[in-house]
């Protein structure tokens, strides 16, 4: 595979060619990539390093080559990025009119996959303009136009984004039903995907923002244990994947037959998938050819449920052994906490804030009860926090104390009144806080937190048999 400064290299080489030439016949068989295509592409890597005003300059190149050469299509998809460079820059008029433009060379072509995509960068861009009502309108269309092609991942996305917008608005029980359906979309998706281990763990990857947003909204509404429950589930599918997909054997009590059906179903997903990447990144797609594909997949897909239900009927331990799991119940925790003297603390960082779950008895006999707290600082700043106490902690640093102190402050004072007299804290990291040595922390005491306490770290509370790390 050709690496990316090589791309950049070669790419900034043709540019120079058409600018100081005026021409340039990048369709001859040995250009195989598309300058407009690797110019865009360009855009794209320095955009996700955050270099928005190198993307800019790549993506302005990218589309005079397509506009030049009149592709509508590569023009409607370069416009799309270059609004959602735009709002990311924070210039959201700019990138609403950008997005506006692709919106309509996708309608001219009746491009309804690049439709449903431009409309969710609206939706996302109405949102941070808190224009909540448009926004809505935005990912209405988006989830119509994605269910007609049947595209989930387009879905998911839509109605995650519908989800948030009704959650600003106020409307809680649309917003819930909202992120309800983006979940059940991701887990039809888990089991669908084919293609080697590597593959089948991205399918979830990056696919946690329904769960956390249900979280969010619950803790709004009041109900700390659900909320923590959907904590647990997002935590508990990223671990059941990878070990899904590692050493353990999934397919044991399966039959020749039954492992021979789920292959097929799973690889007829997979080349329908691929052949309408493959259609979509033609300069010229076949709309009529798009559309026959993703009917096909949606037939799979329909196929692979219908498969997976008789299965799991047949075969009720492969449900357990795929991560298809009962939800975590807090009434079911007792065990975790057989006394008033341990206390668990879970927690859940997304982009703006932290949420902290403590679990904790009042009394020995006393039933579990669960307090959530939220945490105002973002993940960024969060992410600065732990790595500088981190680097005073290995450097001696003589002001590690005071960094200590405040990080304790930030993280567990305001839980201090239900940690008092506790002997035993299980402490559930997430994120960035993986990297935070809680041992190290220094109370309200002026003691560190090991002194006071004994300190376990584990990764997911629900899974039987989750490794400890004391």
């Amino acid at each position: 595979m050709e690496s990316v400064s090589s791309i950049i290299v070669r790419a900034t080489s043709l540019w120079r060619c058409i600018t100081t030439k005026g021409r340039w016949n990048w369709r001859r068989p040995n250009n195989s990539v598309p300058l407009s295509t690797m110019l865009n592409n360009i855009g794209y890597t320095y955009s996700l390093q955050g270099d928005y005003a190198q993307a800019l300059d790549q993506y302005q190149k990218s589309l005079t080559v397509a506009e030049s050469l009149e592709e509508k299509s590569s023009v409607a998809f370069v416009l799309n990025n270059l609004g959602v460079n735009h709002r990311l820059q924070g210039s959201y008029l700019e990138a609403l009119e950008n997005l506006q433009k692709s919106l309509s060379l996708r309608e001219g072509l009746g491009d309804k996959w690049g439709m449903a995509e431009t409309l969710i960068e609206m939706a996302k861009t109405h949102y941070l303009r808190h224009d909540y009502t448009r926004a809505v309108e935005s990912t209405e269309r988006a989830i119509k136009l994605a269910k007609e092609i049947g595209d989930r991942e387009k879905i998911w996305e839509a109605l995650t984004q519908s989800g948030i917008a009704h959650r600003a608005l106020d409307q809680l029980m649309q917003a819930r039903a909202e992120f309800e359906e983006a979940i059940s979309t991701i887990e039809v998706l888990r089991g669908s995907v084919a293609g080697d281990e590597q593959t089948q763990q991205k399918v979830f990857a990056g696919k946690v923002s329904p769960y956390y947003e249900m979280v969010g909204l619950l803790i709004d509404q009041g109900n700390p244990d659900e909320a923590l429950a959907y904590a647990e589930y997002a935590k508990a599918r990223v671990l059941l994947d990878v070990l899904r997909n590692g050493k353990v054997n999934i397919i044991r009590s399966m039959t020749a037959k039954e492992q021979d059906q789920e292959q097929v179903l799973r690889q007829t997903a997979f080349s329908l998938n691929t052949q309408i990447s493959a259609e979509r990144l033609r300069q010229k797609s076949d709309a009529l050819r798009l559309t026959q594909l993703q009917n096909a997949l949606q037939k799979a897909h329909l196929a692979q449920e219908d498969f997976q239900s008789r299965l799991f009927a047949a075969h009720p331990d492969l449900q357990i052994q795929r991560g298809q799991i009962p939800r975590f119940i807090v009434q079911n925790s007792g065990s975790l906490l057989p006394d008033s003297s341990i206390a668990l603390l879970e927690y859940v960082v997304v982009n703006d804030k932290t949420y902290l779950f403590v679990l904790s008895r009042a009394t020995d006999k006393a039933a579990v009860e669960v307090k959530v707290f939220v945490v105002p600082i973002k993940r960024s700043e969060l992410a600065s926090k732990v790595e500088s106490f981190r680097q005073k902690l290995a450097a001696h640093n003589l002001l590690i104390r005071e960094s200590a102190r405040g990080v304790y402050d930030l993280l567990l004072k305001p839980a201090q009144a239900l940690l008092r007299n506790k002997s035993s804290l299980i402490i559930v990291p997430d994120d960035v806080l993986w990297e935070l040595p809680f041992q190290a922390l220094v109370t309200e005491s002026n003691h560190y937190l090991i002194e006071q306490s004994a300190i376990s770290l584990c990764y997911a509370r629900c899974l039987p048999g989750a490794r400890n790390i004391s």
